[in-house]
C-alpha cells in the first residue's frame, strides 16, 4: 500500500487516506515481505500490521479542513473542555 499525500490538493488526499483508514480498521492492511536469506537461501515470509488509527485520523480531519478552507466552506471548529477537544 503506496500513498503520496498531494498538499496541492487536499480533497484528494482525504478521500484517499479515508480509503486507507477504512482498510485499516477492517483489517485488510497488512504488509506481507518475501525475501531470501541465510547461508542456504532459504526464502522467507512475514506479515506485519502497525498503524496508529488515531494519528491518521488526526491527518485526515487536518486535510479535510484544508480541502474545506479551498472550497471557501468553513472550516470546523472544536469545543474545548477540562478533558480535552470534543469532536
Amino acid at each position: 500500500m503506496t500513498l503520496t499525500l498531494n498538499d496541492d490538493d487536499p480533497c484528494a488526499t482525504a478521500v484517499a487516506l479515508r480509503q486507507v483508514y477504512a482498510q485499516i480498521v477492517a483489517g485488510q492492511a497488512a504488509q506481507t515481505v518475501n525475501f531470501q536469506g541465510g547461508p542456504n537461501g532459504a526464502q522467507q515470509q512475514v506479515i506485519y500490521h502497525k498503524a496508529d488509527a488515531q494519528a491518521l485520523m488526526r491527518l485526515i480531519r487536518d486535510y479535510e479542513d484544508r480541502c474545506a478552507a479551498s472550497q471557501g466552506k468553513r472550516v470546523r471548529r472544536y469545543a474545548t473542555r477540562a478533558g480535552g477537544m470534543i469532536r
